[in-house]
């Protein structure tokens, strides 16, 4: 199923445009101006011009650690800037730079609901974040648009997506289902990882943890909301005081973004 809002390349998977979604008051998400992906280590020249021309981008944001942006450079378009703004450092989840030569037990392993409470309540994290949006709502887009990623396009990337959904005022359920479009790129590849893990060996409960990683489930977006809804009273409070962000860089956004 391919949905309006897929943007469609050789070899860029998971991308899309917010443009189209429904905003606040009547209004509509620009196209051409919020891009979501995942990462831009397999572009090709073709993605490239195409980014650039039809899609105008003019700016890359980079979430991921720097471990995985030294093992996937991400393949930039001639007079894109590029911004590093990782979300969480490597040793906050457990990354490290040893090639591991067999699957750790799962129940050593943080799961998806642990990593999305993290992000959204772990102090860092929301610094982290609010650089990520400051940068994203004060961008010039009368100069092209901006892409944001991280490695698979779902989990880091789509929070950084549902702030900004909920600052200009998406309907929940939307936002819901832009969350969830991931798996139709995702889900294959998350059953084809469960396929070769227990092909080699490992056990079931390894290769669902695999295949689970892959996905954008209800569960993951439900214990980031928890954190919001618990520690700050919902997402206007946590926007505003939890991520600390400026009325004015947020009034600025949605006259730039919405139509």
């Amino acid at each position: 199923m391919i949905c309006e809002r897929d943007l469609i390349f050789e070899k860029l998977r998971n991308c899309r445009d917010l443009g189209g979604m429904q905003a606040a008051g009547g209004r509509t998400i620009r196209r051409n101006c919020l891009i979501r992906a995942s990462n831009l280590w397999v572009v090709t020249r073709e993605d490239q011009q195409k980014l650039t021309g039809e899609h105008r981008l003019s700016l890359v944001i980079d979430l991921r650690t720097d471990i995985e942006r030294e093992q996937k450079p991400d393949r930039l378009p001639k007079g894109v800037d590029y911004l590093m703004l990782p979300v969480f450092t490597a040793a906050q989840v457990g990354i490290t730079r040893e090639k591991r030569t067999a699957m750790p037990d799962v129940k050593d392993l943080p799961g998806m609901e642990k990593l999305y409470q993290l992000m959204t309540a772990d102090e860092f994290c929301r610094g982290n974040f609010r650089t990520i949006l400051r940068s994203i709502l004060l961008h010039d887009y009368s100069e092209g648009s901006v892409l944001w990623h991280c490695t698979e396009g779902k989990d880091r990337c789509g929070m950084v997506a549902v702030f900004l959904e909920e600052i200009l005022g998406v309907d929940r359920e939307a936002i819901r289902e832009d969350y969830f479009l991931t798996n139709r790129v995702n889900e294959p590849r998350g059953d084809k990882a469960y396929r070769i893990m227990m092909e080699q060996g490992f056990d079931e409960a390894a290769a669902n943890y695999i295949r689970d990683s892959y996905l954008a489930k209800p569960e993951y977006l439900d214990a980031a909301y928890e954190v919001i809804d618990g520690m700050f009273g919902g997402m206007e409070n946590y926007l505003m005081k939890g991520l600390e962000l400026e009325p004015e860089w947020i009034e600025t956004f949605r006259e730039q973004v919405l139509e």
